[in-house]
């Protein structure tokens, strides 16, 4: 029920490299989607999930419909506010002046390594290849006015997570097992709902760091309804970090909402329990 509210809310886009795919491949080894997973990689999309951004990947057609703004694609009750380009080295035309104007209103872009420089088609490519250059390479050295970012990162892994966090901090950063416990975040009106999971066998006891985040909220155990209390609380200015014990395979919702009172740890719950006489 609680996954059925409201949105989903993921901040970030990851370019299909589709032109690429159908120029590079004979007809009778297209497999679009495991080409693509082999071109981007398992432990570069593995990275950035674990770094704690949370995607979707979008293709030519949904970015050039999306809507652009104040410096977000929109896509249903989506905005996403930063365009990731991996292993992208052909752009159809549209595409490229469409990422362009998201610079330019205030979106984040971020190629991973060498920049798109080669259009698609056979018909007038020299033209288009052209065209497609012009818009990238200024765009990239610094050469259009932007009220967003065009960045370049050196590879698209360790380098890529460096640029990525330089432009804004993950929407929720989980400690030490980052492989073994994962979210989603849905948005309903005020409310901020995050489904967290521990897929191992293995107890985790892990730091889970929600961005801005106040510390009113209620954690809950959704296969009993009970309320879950974590081992510690901090508040920053930039969110509340819950370090919470997961058993194996649990799941834990976290609910934010403004009107919420803070939530307390463990030990606090401890001592206000009245001693047994």
């Amino acid at each position: 029920a609680f996954l059925q509210r409201g949105h989903c809310c993921s901040e970030v886009l990851i370019y299909l490299p589709q032109s690429d795919i159908w120029a590079e491949s004979p007809l009778a080894d297209l497999h679009m989607s495991m080409k693509l997973a082999e071109r981007l990689g398992d432990d570069a999309i593995n990275g950035v999930s674990r770094a704690g951004y949370w995607f979707d990947y979008v293709n030519d057609d949904i970015l050039c419909r999306a809507s652009l703004d104040n410096g977000a694609f929109v896509v249903g009750e989506n905005r996403y506010h930063i365009l990731l380009l991996l292993e992208t080295e052909r752009l159809p035309l549209e595409t490229a002046r469409r990422i362009a104007a998201f610079a330019a209103e205030g979106g984040d872009v971020i190629c991973a390594g060498d920049i798109p420089r080669k259009s698609v088609g056979l018909v007038g490519r020299k033209e288009r290849d052209e065209a497609v250059c012009s818009i990238m390479e200024p765009l990239f050295a610094g050469g259009m006015p932007l009220k967003g970012r065009a960045l370049r990162a050196a590879d698209k892994y360790d380098a890529l997570l460096d640029v990525l966090r330089s432009v804004r901090q993950p929407d929720v950063c989980i400690g030490a097992h980052s492989d073994t416990v994962g979210y989603v975040h849905r948005q309903d009106g005020a409310a901020d709902i995050y489904f967290l999971a521990n897929i191992s066998a293995e107890e985790q006891t892990v730091p889970v760091a929600f961005r801005d985040r106040a510390a009113g909220c209620e954690l809950i155990d959704p296969m009993t309804g009970v309320t879950v209390r974590p081992i510690a609380v901090e508040t920053q200015a930039a969110g509340t970090t819950l370090t919470l014990r997961f058993s194996p395979f649990q799941s834990i919702l976290a609910v934010f909402e403004p009107d919420m009172a803070p939530i307390l740890p463990l030990s606090a719950m401890a001592e206000q329990e009245p001693e047994t006489l």
